[in-house]
């Protein structure tokens, strides 16, 4: 089992997500799943983005879930 110390680490990890209407287009398309993982409690937040190419848009949108932000991701 791996433990960290409160706010230490968390884990920051994309995978494929389900087809969605994509509100412009009208399209289904493919999204991406971003999940962050707090590494001592291991509460998680999971959100839906059309594209994972950018590192600062969801990890920073998902601190206001978790309370705060982690030292390292």
């Amino acid at each position: 089992m791996i433990t960290t110390a409160p706010g230490e680490k968390a884990q920051v990890d994309y995978g494929e997500g389900p087809m969605v209407r994509h509100p412009d287009t009208g399209k289904y398309r493919r999204t991406r799943l971003f999940v962050l993982t707090l590494g001592y409690s291991r509460k998680a937040v999971r959100l839906l983005a059309w594209q994972s190419s950018s590192r600062s848009g969801p990890s920073s949108t998902s601190a206001p879930f978790v309370g705060s932000a982690a030292r390292s991701a």
